[in-house]
Formats: C-alpha cells, sequence, structure tokens
C-alpha cells in the first residue's frame, strides 16, 4: 500500500509569518467580531444609542490588537537560528507601495507608535470624565484598550528588533551566552526596555540600531508615564 505524498501545504504558523496576513486577518475579524458582540450584549452592558459606538470601536481595538500579538506569538515563537532568519525576511513588509503602507501601518515599530498613541488617547478621554465615560463597560473596555496597546508595543518591537539584527550583519546585537538566536532573546530585550528603558545585559553595536532602541525607550516612556497617571486618574474618579 503505497504512501501519501508529504503535503506541500505551509504550516499555519509559516502562512502567519507575512505581517499582511497578520494585519489584515486581525483587522478584519476585529470589524466583524467587534459591533457584532455590542450589538448583541447593549443591554446587558447597560449601552445606549449614544454609548454603543463607542463600545463596539474601543472593542474592535481590544480585539485587533489582542488578536495580532497572538498571530505574531504563534508566527515566530519557538524560531530560532536560520528558521527564524528565514520567517523574518519572509515577514518583512518592504515593496508594499502607499497603499498597502497606509492599511498595514508600516512595520512594526509603526504599529508600536499607533497603538501608544490610541492607548494615550483613550486614558486621556476617560480621564476627562466624559458622560459617556462614567459607563462601566465603557471604563472597562477603556482600561483593556490600554492593556493590549502596551502589549501590542513589546510584541512589535520583538519583532522590529529580530529584524533589525538580521539585518544589520556585523551590526545589531549581541546576546550574552552561545548558540543561535530564538525570538525569545528578542523578546527579552523588547521587555527590558519597555519597563526599565534599558537594554541590561544585551549590547548594542551600531548607530542605527541605538536610534531604535531610543525611539523605542522614548515610546515606552511616555506609554508607562502617562498611561499610568491616566489610569490612576479613572479609578479615582470612578
Amino acid at each position: 500500500m503505497s504512501r501519501r505524498p508529504a503535503s506541500t501545504r505551509p504550516a499555519l504558523r509559516d502562512r502567519l509569518v507575512p505581517e499582511s496576513v497578520r494585519s489584515l486577518t486581525s483587522t478584519g475579524v476585529a470589524l466583524v467580531l467587534g459591533p457584532l458582540a455590542v450589538v448583541l450584549a447593549v443591554r446587558p452592558l447597560g449601552l445606549d444609542d449614544g454609548t454603543a459606538p463607542v463600545a463596539a470601536g474601543l472593542l474592535v481595538w481590544v480585539v485587533l490588537s489582542g488578536l495580532y500579538c497572538v498571530l505574531t506569538c504563534v508566527a515566530f515563537a519557538g524560531r530560532r537560528g536560520p528558521a527564524l532568519e528565514r520567517a523574518l525576511v519572509a515577514a518583512h513588509p518592504d515593496g508594499r507601495g502607499r497603499v498597502g503602507t497606509w492599511l498595514l501601518g508600516g512595520g512594526s515599530a509603526a504599529w508600536s507608535v499607533q497603538f501608544a498613541l490610541m492607548a494615550l488617547l483613550v486614558g486621556f478621554v476617560l480621564a476627562q470624565g466624559v458622560a459617556w465615560a462614567a459607563v462601566p463597560a465603557i471604563t472597562v473596555l477603556g482600561v483593556a484598550v490600554i492593556v493590549v496597546s502596551w502589549v501590542t508595543v513589546l510584541v512589535s518591537y520583538s519583532v522590529h528588533y529580530a529584524r533589525r539584527d538580521v539585518a544589520a550583519g556585523d551590526g545589531g546585537f549581541a546576546f550574552p551566552g552561545q548558540g543561535p538566536r530564538a525570538f525569545a532573546d528578542y523578546v527579552y530585550l523588547a521587555a527590558g526596555v519597555s519597563t526599565t528603558f534599558s537594554t541590561a545585559d544585551v549590547t548594542v553595536l551600531d548607530t542605527g540600531t541605538r536610534r531604535m532602541v531610543t525611539t523605542h525607550a522614548v515610546v515606552a516612556f511616555a506609554f508607562n508615564a502617562v498611561i499610568v497617571a491616566l489610569v490612576v486618574a479613572v479609578l479615582v474618579n470612578a
């Protein structure tokens, strides 16, 4: 009895490597699921005609950013060495043109800035005590936007650092220890910059990479300082 030929279809995680796939999938699911969930839960959430659209918009953002993080982790987690390098090259967003760049956000670093700005805007509006912000469901969704946006900044910069390290040749980063680089190494690096504004025991080897880390540190500082202050204001005024 003859064996079936091995399937040539790429695995799910390989199909999720291109950033366009992850971005468009997250956006499509969020645009369908967010409004639908709000429509089905208007009464239980205590929403009306004025607050339902706001809740739908916030939920879309939460689903979009959360799903984007999950898909990114599925695509890259566990990869190391040549396998990680091939995935990073395949994921690179170059060559999309102006329309593609506008639709997809311009890459991991651009996503990070956009999500940080969205979280800042939501936190500011909630802290101002706008009428619809007094609805408990809106407050919960607003805080959820801030949390998932912070996580998205971390995940996006993990990919961005990995791409930079592969493209920089002799530049990029120098990690302690031996063995091929794993995606977890770049998550560790991004988490360090996001929380302590430092690369810890990782050495930055060239000016371009230092510029990238500086941008991340500035985004992280603004995000952490301002957003935490706004969340405290929301909780105090609630």
